[in-house]
């Protein structure tokens, strides 16, 4: 786990935020972040705040 794929998970989904298929990445997205906290490669809180952000992008509307 490194958090250059989680960066480049998270830009994307805020590149293609509110379009077909984002709920689907963002539930990937998701779990790469809760393997990087549970690897104590990020903090926990930060897997929360970042979690939160991908939800709120995957439900928006374009």
């Amino acid at each position: 786990m490194h958090r250059d794929a989680l960066q480049k998970a998270v830009k994307f989904m805020v590149k293609n935020k509110g379009k077909e298929g984002s709920s689907e990445k963002a539930k990937k997205t998701i779990s790469l972040i809760d393997k990087a906290a549970k690897k104590k490669v990020i903090h926990k809180n930060k897997a929360a705040r970042l979690k939160s952000r991908v939800m709120k992008l995957s439900s928006a509307k374009k």
